[in-house]
């Protein structure tokens, strides 16, 4: 299990914000892995409106969660990797001592602020050998709110197990994207809504809002 770096704040709601793999080997077009979704980036504007969705809810004191993936290449694994992360660990990609398994800048920045946790994970889903259960249960929280990449992988591993624990599922449809249009639409009309609600940024913004 991978420690959290926690930020604490009076919570004003029993939600969280949990943005999953904002990192440069997707994001910057530096990254190891920014090839595989680059088109998909470049058409729907994630990064910005990701950010955007993070600091708003930040600011109107939504417990926010960002949870990185990471692999350690310090030692050797317990088994051989297979599927996509046997393709990751093919590049060494989301090295947790790297460029490439940092936060984006701007979620680094925002991690600084009160209110807002950062998470490593060690695998697709954001429960899986984390400590996320226990902090949302320790802040009260009954609704996860779910943004970043990829659709079909880690935000919909994480969903599938938020809703198997009891959690009121909302996945935030244009701040998540996957490798094609294709598989996203797939995951957004035939399983989140299995799962609980798919809602925009905008729907979040303004409820966050609504609040104060």
């Amino acid at each position: 299990m991978q420690a959290a770096t926690t930020h604490p704040i009076d919570m004003k709601s029993t939600r969280a914000l949990l943005v999953l793999d904002m990192q440069n080997d997707f994001c910057h077009t530096d990254g190891k892995l920014h090839g595989l979704v680059q088109a998909e980036l470049d058409r729907t504007g994630l990064v910005n409106r990701t950010v955007r969705l993070a600091e708003e809810a930040q600011a109107g004191g939504v417990f926010t969660v960002l949870s990185p993936i990471h692999f350690d290449y310090s030692k050797p694994p317990a088994r051989a990797p297979e599927g996509i992360a046997a393709s990751i660990v093919a590049v060494r990609g989301f090295d947790r001592t790297s460029f490439g398994g940092a936060l984006i800048d701007p979620l680094s920045r925002l991690a600084e602020r009160d209110g807002v946790t950062v998470m490593p994970k060690p695998s697709l889903s954001a429960f899986a050998g984390t400590p996320l259960q226990s902090m949302l249960e320790e802040h009260g929280i009954e609704e996860l709110v779910i943004a970043g990449l990829l659709t079909n992988l880690c935000v919909e591993n994480t969903a599938r197990d938020a809703y198997d624990l009891g959690y009121r599922v909302r996945v935030v449809e244009d701040a998540t994207i996957t490798f094609d249009r294709a598989q996203h639409d797939h995951a957004a009309k035939t399983i989140f809504p299995m799962l609980g609600e798919v809602i925009s940024a905008e729907q979040f913004t303004e409820s966050v809002k609504a609040l104060h």
